[in-house]
C-alpha cells in the first residue's frame, strides 16, 4: 500500500503486532490526529528520527506502551509541540521521564502515566505550563511521591490544575 492512499488517515492504532519491524519508508501520513503503538517492541529497532512525528503538526494525541520508542521520543525531542495528550504506559524499567523531552510540549494538556511500577519521579522542573491534567494510575513509586499533598514533593507539581492518582481526585 502507498503512502498516498493513506493520506487521509486521521487515527492510527497498532496493536499486538510484536513483529512489526517497519513503517512506510516516506513516514507517517501527515494528517494524523491520534497515533496509538501498543505491543509493538520490533517496532523499538526502527531508528525512531524515521519516523517522522515532528512533522505531523495536526498530531494531538498519543499512546504508546513500548519503552524504548518513548524514551527516544523525549530524549530525542521528536514529538511535535501540537500535541495535546500524552499517554504513557507499561514502561517497566524506567525510573525517570527525559524533562526536555516534554518542556517543549507547549500545547500539552493531559499527561497520563500508567503501570510504570519503577517510574520514581516525573521531570518536575521541566513539566511544560500548559499542563492542565496529571493522571498517574498503578505507579506505586510515583503515588508514594505525589500522593501526600504535605509531602515535599508535591509543591513540585501543585501548579497542574488536576491530578489524579488511581482515579482519585488530589487537587
Amino acid at each position: 500500500m502507498q503512502i498516498d492512499s493513506l493520506a487521509a488517515l486521521e487515527d492510527l492504532t497498532l496493536s499486538g503486532l510484536p513483529s512489526l519491524k517497519s513503517l512506510p519508508q516516506c513516514g507517517l501520513p501527515s494528517n494524523l490526529q491520534e497515533v496509538t503503538i501498543i505491543k509493538c517492541e520490533g517496532l523499538s529497532s526502527l531508528p525512531i528520527s524515521d519516523w517522522g512525528f515532528q512533522r505531523l503538526t495536526s498530531l494531538s494525541s498519543i499512546c504508546i506502551d513500548c519503552e524504548d520508542i518513548v524514551c527516544a521520543l523525549l530524549k530525542e525531542r521528536l514529538l511535535p509541540t501540537s500535541l495535546v495528550h500524552l499517554n504513557i504506559c507499561n514502561l517497566s524499567h524506567s525510573k525517570s521521564l527525559e524533562g526536555k523531552g516534554l518542556q517543549h510540549l507547549t500545547s500539552l494538556k493531559c499527561l497520563y502515566i500508567y503501570k510504570c511500577p519503577n517510574l520514581e519521579s516525573l521531570p518536575e522542573d521541566e513539566l511544560p505550563s500548559s499542563l492542565l491534567s496529571l493522571d498517574i494510575s498503578y505507579c506505586p513509586k510515583l503515588e508514594e511521591r505525589y500522593g501526600n499533598k504535605r509531602g515535599k514533593h508535591w509543591s513540585k507539581i501543585a501548579h497542574i490544575p488536576e491530578i489524579r492518582i488511581n482515579g482519585k481526585l488530589i487537587s
